[in-house]
């Protein structure tokens, strides 16, 4: 878990935009 929250958080920085794929990571989880 600890792992895939990790990932989620690169991602989401270096997504150009973060809210989506913060919203996308945050419901999956």
């Amino acid at each position: 878990m600890n792992n895939k929250a990790v990932t989620t958080s690169t991602v989401v920085v270096f997504s150009p935009k973060p809210l989506t794929v913060q919203h996308g990571g945050i419901r999956i989880i």
